[in-house]
């Protein structure tokens, strides 16, 4: 999302949800945090608003808000265009906090931020990605490389990250083939869902892996045909409406951008049509007057489907 104030609040660059916490990434060039402590220097108790923070100092390692004071550049005599400011890039995280998945580390330069179930990665300004939170299948700890990474994807207990050469790694949990990346290994954008991975690839085609009882890794064709099984040379869009065959089409090569949920999945080509497909338990693939066609019954006997239409709200 753009950057926004909202009721008089901080300007924010990204937001992201996790199962029970939430993450958002400042953009904020208005406010500075008050210096950390010195030897001998005890720390205060915040600003009572943000031009009054006198010469407080705060703990080392204490991020929350209220040691936000305006920047001087900011003062309403002060001459903005002359005046330098530094960037003040701070991801602040609030919610449910069993495994400190709201414990983020200590930056003010991050530039790509997602949450998973319970835990949450990030990218700093100098390529590097952290992550943090629950570790219990190795998905908040990064692999050691020398990659420069430029985006991260948080899913249930896996994590992937995307670095600056199109390559794409993925950690954690791996029982469902989730972090097995498919050849070849060259993406645009990640998203990590709760068993499965869906990614752009260079070609602007989209590839999915790992979980599918629900379909939520059946990337819609163009226009196809069934091969092979009872449904032979039936019309056809994913694999699902093949029974016992596959479906064969061509791939669309103009996606844009792409979300992994649960157990659907939805995607939105480059003329703005969006694409769900997967679970429809509680309706989320079904988008509002779009085309749905139900393609079969999910491993809990749900409703799974694939549904594409124009969307022009900002929200689904």
């Amino acid at each position: 999302m753009d950057s926004e104030v909202v009721g008089g609040g901080f300007q924010w660059g990204q937001v992201s949800m996790g199962f029970a916490s939430s993450c958002g990434l400042m953009q904020e060039k208005r406010f500075q945090f008050r210096p950390v402590c010195g030897k001998d220097e005890s720390p205060g108790n915040g600003c009572p608003n943000r031009d009054q923070c006198g010469m407080q100092c705060r703990q080392e390692g204490d991020w929350d808000t209220h040691w936000l004071q305006r920047h001087p550049c900011f003062l309403s005599y002060v001459d903005q265009y002359t005046c330098t400011y530094p960037p003040n890039r701070t991801i602040v995280c609030w919610g449910q906090d069993d495994y400190l998945q709201v414990q983020m580390p200590v930056a003010d330069s991050w530039m790509e931020l997602d949450s998973g179930f319970y835990h949450a990665c990030g990218v700093l300004h100098n390529g590097t990605a952290l992550c943090w939170g629950n570790d219990n299948y190795g998905q908040a700890t990064v692999p050691h490389n020398h990659r420069k990474w430029v985006q991260v994807a948080a899913g249930g207990s896996h994590s992937c990250g995307l670095d600056q050469d199109r390559y794409l790694t993925c950690w954690g949990r791996k029982h469902e083939t989730q972090t097995q990346v498919p050849y070849p290994n060259s993406f645009l954008r990640v998203s990590a869902g709760w068993l499965h991975t869906c990614a752009i690839n260079s070609d602007f085609s989209l590839s999915c892996w790992g979980a599918n009882d629900s379909g939520q890794c059946d990337v819609p064709f163009l226009a196809g045909t069934c091969l092979g099984g009872s449904e032979e040379g039936k019309a056809c869009s994913t694999h699902v409406t093949c029974t016992k065959g596959v479906c064969h089409g061509k791939r669309k090569n103009d996606w844009d951008q792409i979300s992994c949920g649960r157990l659907h999945t939805c995607a939105v080509d480059k003329s703005n049509h969006v694409f769900c497909w997967g679970s429809d338990q509680y309706r989320q693939a079904s988008m509002p007057a779009a085309s749905t066609v139900t393609t079969r019954s999910g491993g809990h006997q749900q409703k799974v489907v694939n549904s594409h239409g124009f969307m022009t709200s900002p929200c689904l």
